[in-house]
């Protein structure tokens, strides 16, 4: 079992994340195959059924959902994740908030958190570094 250390690891470095316990970690890495089967955050998004679909058609133009198509075990461990950050003092919470201030309902804002926080947990598992809430992108540096 060669693997078994890479998986005890990966679920080390989602447990970095706000919201991810022992359990949430190890099924979202039992559902995604460790995340082997995706290239993008996007496609996990996809896959978990947390991604937005437009519902439009013409002049037709309706209020978006979450796509919902997916895999509905890894959509709902990670609906509660995001409930769970959304209860702390924290960037996510903040994520969460202003959202709500924007107008959005309370679901449609715990869920955009979900589909973030999927994101960074692919991100964290495979750069290998644990979830640091105070990193910030460098600047890109002018030509």
């Amino acid at each position: 079992m060669e693997t078994a250390p890479d998986l005890g690891r990966q679920v080390e470095l989602l447990q970095s994340l706000l919201g991810f316990g022992f359990l949430v970690s190890l099924t979202v890495l039992v559902e995604t195959g460790a995340f082997n089967m995706m290239e993008t955050g996007r496609q996990l998004a996809a896959y978990a059924g947390v991604s937005p679909a437009p519902h439009q058609s013409g002049a037709m133009n309706k209020r978006g959902r979450i796509s919902k198509i997916g895999n509905p075990r890894l959509r709902r461990v990670v609906y509660l994740a995001a409930v769970a950050a959304t209860r702390t003092q924290s960037k996510e919470k903040a994520f969460y908030q202003r959202l709500r201030d924007q107008g959005k309902p309370g679901k449609v804002a715990v869920t955009a958190l979900a589909r973030k926080l999927l994101c960074v947990g692919f991100a964290v598992v495979q750069l290998g570094r644990p979830y640091d809430p105070t990193y910030a992108k460098p600047a890109k540096q002018a030509a």
